[in-house]
């Protein structure tokens, strides 16, 4: 059977024609085609008030719906009742669980099909039943998650700051609902599960399609750097070949003097692209020069390692280091970007909540010293290979963007009648 695309389900032909009448009742923001009509959802369903307190049966497994596991995994938790701490609603398969904190970042939910455990939800979920002889349950999941409740509810938290960002039970109630007949409710579910299906499909694919694009720069590194030993590169410990620069200076002192924090230090770049001009610098800074690496020691695991292509003060959280004639800042900070030298460093860094390496420790680490030409040569040929990958994530990243955004647009088109 022939696969139609996506822009054949959203195609303006067919489209409903608007009443030019609407029943009297509930007032809307849109005007809705013949049949349509507005409603409350409290017309349609209601929120379930049973609670338990799973400590009561603490040998019992309970299928817990909680918003950690919404956005660890998307599937509830099995839990004794002694691990579950405080009350929870009691729920059934087909209710809509909907995230009451936070509404700029819905969490909606469909209690799956009871497989022989109690199933339970956290308070920050409101548990909605809905009347299936007024409305699909899944028509009013894919409501719920769409543009126009998402901005309503906001409007409503607006003014509230912190954990008072909660919307009430009469908010959900009083949501207005463009409800059409149950066949026509039963057309757009179907069109938009089968929708959303090829739209999650395509993000897999392009999220993988990064993903590898990532690969190719460590695949690249590794081709160069493991023929050392057949090229005959000598290894020489990397105290031998820099010295680290300890300058310091005071921020106050030199307003104007550019400042490079780790936030300002892309994994796996080569050379410095950003900088801030902050003026609100307080503690001593390094100072570094063009042509100096700037390597952070701070969780080093984070691949950040660049050249300075200006003089700048930096923060103590990184080292600078710097190469001694016959050794290339480029080349250097390449072999620093490879897999080897990262995992080398974790293994020496010291600290539990801030990991760091220090320059004792890493001035013993070794690499390989191919002649300057040679150097000259590999930078020039993994520069290159790494702006190729950095086009092909970009375009990836955009793709991916673009999949983000386009259900969104097809369920506001959904609930206007125009699918």
């Amino acid at each position: 059977m022939r696969e139609r695309p996506l822009t054949e389900f959203i195609s303006k032909k067919g489209e409903k024609k608007e009443s030019a009448t609407p029943k009297v009742g509930v007032k809307g923001p849109w005007k809705l085609p013949e049949g349509w009509r507005w409603i409350k959802l409290r017309t349609i369903g209601d929120i379930r008030k049973e609670t338990i307190n799973p400590q009561q049966y603490p040998s019992e497994l309970f299928e817990l719906y909680s918003i950690p596991a919404y956005h660890s995994t998307g599937k509830p938790e099995l839990k004794l009742g002694k691990q579950i701490k405080s009350n929870k609603f009691i729920v059934k398969p087909g209710d809509i669980l909907f995230g009451k904190l936070n509404p700029h970042l819905p969490k909606v939910w469909i209690v799956e099909p009871n497989k022989g455990y109690r199933q339970i939800a956290s308070t920050e979920l409101f548990p909605i039943i809905v009347n299936n002889k007024k409305a699909i349950t899944k028509y009013v999941y894919w409501y719920l998650l769409s543009p126009q409740v998402r901005e309503e509810l906001v409007r409503k938290v607006i003014g509230t700051t912190g954990s008072r960002k909660r919307i009430g039970k009469d908010d959900i109630l009083n949501l207005k609902i463009p409800l059409p007949p149950l066949p026509e409710q039963k057309r757009i579910v179907t069109k938009l599960d089968e929708l959303n299906k090829r739209i999650e499909e395509a993000k897999r694919l392009a999220r993988e399609a990064r993903e590898e694009a990532e690969k190719l720069m460590a695949s690249a590194l590794h081709e160069v750097f493991s023929k050392a030993e057949e090229k005959g590169w000598g290894w020489v410990r990397l105290g031998d070949v820099v010295t680290r620069r300890n300058e310091t200076i005071d921020p106050a002192q030199n307003p104007d003097l550019p400042f490079v924090g780790l936030e300002h230090i892309t994994p796996g770049e080569v050379k410095l692209s950003k900088y801030s001009s902050r003026v609100d610098l307080r503690s001593q800074k390094y100072v570094f020069y063009p042509g100096d690496v700037l390597y952070g020691k701070l969780r080093p695991y984070l691949d950040k390692a660049v050249v300075a292509t200006i003089k700048g003060m930096c923060s103590t959280d990184l080292l600078v280091l710097t190469p001694k004639e016959g050794l290339m800042p480029e080349y250097l900070v390449t072999f620093m970007h490879t897999p080897q030298f990262r995992e080398l460093v974790t293994q020496y860094m010291r600290g539990t909540n801030h990991p760091r390496i220090s320059w004792k420790s890493l001035q013993k680490f070794k690499i390989p010293l191919p002649p300057l030409e040679e150097q000259k040569r590999i930078v020039t040929y993994l520069n290159s290979i790494h702006e190729r990958v950095q086009r092909l994530i970009k375009l990836y990243k955009e793709r991916e963007k673009e999949l983000e955004q386009l259900f969104p647009s097809i369920l506001d088109r959904a609930f206007k009648g125009k699918l």
